[in-house]
């Protein structure tokens, strides 16, 4: 198991979050069938592990060997490959500060705002890590989901680009004009199994809705990918078009040839919006 999170006396937004009986960390369950077995928790990040102590537990080995799998990193664009420890070290640290900030963020929030009819709108999510938990009560690390504002990477002029993603970043938390999108992967031990449908759902509509004010996301995936395609269909994403040739694989080391990149959109109703 991994060390205590947090406090054992703080459970703050419970619900949606759930949080672990013994280490207190929190955590969004997957619905039936998948969880609580299934759920989000934050990343593990431990630099212990770095130093020979073999009883700490953190996410970097996994991280990496998923990372090597080209059953994941050939639909994925950013991640460099060979992807490195010093890779996973980088991420790791980055997605860790993240979550733990947004985690602050929510406790300052829970302090300060007794009242219950007061909305205060949390700038992302604590938690992206996919985990299933096992009968001994360990964890494997099956996959992540990132939600993230975008940075437009559909828009091939670079000056436009930047200053939308330059006005992306500016909005207030909760500004229903902030533009979303996500990143995410699943082992390919867990493929077709329905898992990522329900963790893209659990993401949007238990949290990003409800708690961040996300109003608009925006997303994309490789034509070739059928299988993410179909993940946000089925989370009521639609079609909005096709830039073809526009990734260069052999640039980035995961083969020979150009993928185009399918885009979809997801405008939530005023009603769901409203605090």
């Amino acid at each position: 198991m991994p060390p205590t999170f947090v406090s054992s006396n703080f459970k703050p937004y419970s619900p949606p979050f759930l949080y672990d009986e013994v280490t207190n960390e929190p955590y969004l369950p997957l619905p039936a069938p998948h969880g609580p077995r299934i759920r989000i928790t934050p990343p593990r990040f431990d630099d212990a592990l770095r130093t020979g102590d073999s009883n700490c537990h953190d996410d970097l080995e996994p991280t990496v060997r998923h990372m090597n799998d080209p059953a994941v990193y050939m639909w994925l664009q950013a991640p460099p490959f060979p992807y490195t420890s010093k890779d996973g070290v980088t991420w790791l640290e980055k997605i860790n500060k993240e979550c733990k900030g947004i985690l602050n963020e929510m406790e300052g929030v829970w302090n300060s705002t007794p009242d219950p009819n007061i909305k205060h709108w949390i700038s992302g999510s604590p938690v992206r890590i996919i985990r299933e938990r096992q009968d001994d009560g360990s964890d494997v690390y099956i996959g992540d989901v990132g939600i993230d504002r975008s940075g437009f990477p559909e828009i091939l002029d670079k000056q436009e680009r930047e200053q939308k993603a330059k006005e992306n970043a500016a909005y207030a938390n909760g500004d229903p004009r902030i533009v979303w999108t996500l990143g995410d992967f699943m082992a390919p031990s867990h493929h077709g199994r329905g898992i990522m449908t329900a963790v893209i759902r659990t993401i949007i509509d238990e949290w990003a809705i409800p708690y961040m004010g996300a109003r608009k996301f925006y997303i994309g995936a490789f034509s070739t990918n059928i299988g993410s395609q179909k993940v946000f269909i089925k989370n009521a994403f639609s079609f909005v078009g096709e830039q073809a040739n526009v990734i260069d694989m052999k640039k980035r080391g995961k083969g020979d040839g150009c993928l185009s990149v399918k885009w979809f959109s997801r405008d939530i109703p005023v009603e769901l919006h409203k605090d």
